[in-house]
């Protein structure tokens, strides 16, 4: 099941993401990985009073050389989820998903051919059963393999997913798998379908250009009142 489909590009500019992890440590959050979730809710593992779960999905190289960085910087964690293709076509190797493991970070799978198998829209029936169980399956294993544990949790492509779709997923093993259902309260019986705030590439961006040439440096960023991203952050305005 090969078919590709292209999706646009939603990057954060590094100064913006560097402010915004900047405004969580100021504001007492804490990050936390979907496995985290998965543990207070089957064992009983305390929580911080304010957690939040950052996630990325697809597979860049800008994840080992810009955002691991900073997310150290600020003693943070985030979930990468990772398409294979973004290994097949040079993207990203698996030397970087060894980095970000190493590093802390949570692993999680975005299928193998980054194709939405579900709520494809009008006239355009979802995948097949032998397709979503490859994708799905095949993604875990793999990862399982390279990195020795297999990813606990994963992205729907295109956010798309269907009954039949979350039954192959927990099936898997997976013990939570994320939409683009905007909100940021989760349940238990939401644990395959867990919500999400989109953090929009000009969000409290006044001037793209500034630090564009140093994206290391985030005090110009800083200078911007982060209004929007408080409303993503508290559900007002999920994106």
């Amino acid at each position: 099941y090969k078919a590709r489909q292209t999706f646009l590009a939603t990057d954060t500019l590094p100064w913006s993401f560097a402010a915004q992890l900047d405004w969580l440590e100021a504001h007492g959050y804490t990050t936390i990985l979907p496995r985290d979730l998965a543990e207070h809710w089957d064992r009983g593992v305390p929580l911080p009073a304010r957690c939040v779960i950052l996630t990325f999905d697809d597979g860049y190289p800008e994840w080992v050389s810009t955002v691991l960085p900073l997310l150290k910087l600020h003693h943070m964690t985030a979930e990468f989820y990772v398409t294979l293709d973004a290994i097949a076509d040079g993207r990203l190797s698996w030397a970087d998903v060894r980095t970000l493991a190493a590093a802390g970070m949570g692993i999680g799978a975005h299928d193998v051919h980054h194709v939405q198998l579900a709520m494809l829209g009008p006239n355009r029936p979802p995948a097949s059963t032998a397709a979503m169980t490859y994708e799905v399956t095949e993604a875990r294993r793999i990862i399982g393999n390279e990195l020795g544990r297999p990813p606990d949790s994963m992205a729907y492509v295109g956010g798309g997913f269907d009954a039949a779709l979350v039954g192959i997923v927990r099936r898997a093993g997976y013990s939570t798998a994320r939409t683009i259902i905007r909100g940021v309260v989760q349940s238990p019986a939401d644990r395959w379908t867990l919500h999400v705030s989109r953090i929009g590439v000009w969000d409290d961006v006044v001037d793209p250009t500034a630090c564009v040439n140093d994206p290391s440096e985030a005090t110009c960023a800083i200078r911007l009142p982060l209004t929007t991203f408080p409303q993503r952050v508290s559900g007002a305005a999920p994106g």
